[in-house]
C-alpha cells in the first residue's frame, strides 16, 4: 500500500528517515477514516519564518505550519488535504534540550499537522483537549510518548 503522504526534504543538512513518518501518517489517515493525500515538507527556520510572516502575520519562526486545501476540514476536489511544513532546526534544538530524538519530534508534528488539515484545532480549551487526546493516541501507537510537547503546551507557546 502506498503512503498517503509525500515527504519532501528541503533542509540542507538534516535528513530524518521518511519511512517511519509515512507509517505514522498512514496510521493517522486510517484512524481518522480519511482518504486522499497530503504533502509534508521538511525545511529549516528561514522558510518557516517566511511562511509564518506571510500567512499568519507573525514575524517569527515556528515548528510546524499546516495549510488545508479544502474548506471546513475537507480535502479539495482531487482528494488533496494540504501541506504541512516542519522546521527541522527547531526540532533538532528541542530534541537536545528535552533529551529526545529528532525523529520523535518530527513524528509528533506530522500527527499535529495532519489533524489540523483534517479540521481539528486548539484555540479553545475543549478543542485542545480533543486534539491532544488524538495526538497522544496516535503517538503511543507509534511507540512515541512522554517526551515532547502536546497541543496544550504548544497552544501556550505559539500565541
Amino acid at each position: 500500500m502506498s503512503s498517503p503522504v509525500t515527504i519532501t526534504n528541503l533542509h540542507p543538512r538534516l535528513r530524518p528517515a521518511h519511512k517511519p513518518l509515512e507509517r505514522v501518517a498512514s496510521r493517522v489517515f486510517a484512524g481518522e477514516r480519511k482518504k486522499g493525500r497530503a504533502d509534508i515538507i521538511l525545511a529549516g527556520t528561514e522558510l518557516l519564518h517566511d511562511l509564518n510572516r506571510k500567512f499568519r502575520k507573525k514575524n517569527k519562526t515556528t515548528d510546524v505550519l499546516s495549510f488545508g486545501f479544502g474548506a471546513g476540514g475537507r480535502p479539495d476536489a482531487s482528494g488533496f488535504w494540504g501541506e504541512i511544513y516542519i522546521n527541522l532546526d527547531v526540532l533538532r534544538d528541542e530534541a537536545k534540550k528535552q533529551h529526545s530524538t529528532l525523529r520523535d519530534g518530527v513524528a509528533r508534528r506530522v500527527v499535529h499537522g495532519l489533524l489540523h488539515v483534517f479540521g481539528y484545532d486548539h484555540q479553545r480549551t475543549a478543542e485542545a483537549t480533543v486534539m491532544t487526546a488524538r495526538e497522544e493516541r496516535y503517538l503511543r501507537a507509534a511507540g512515541i510518548s512522554g517526551a515532547g510537547e502536546t497541543t496544550r503546551t504548544r497552544r501556550r507557546v505559539n500565541r
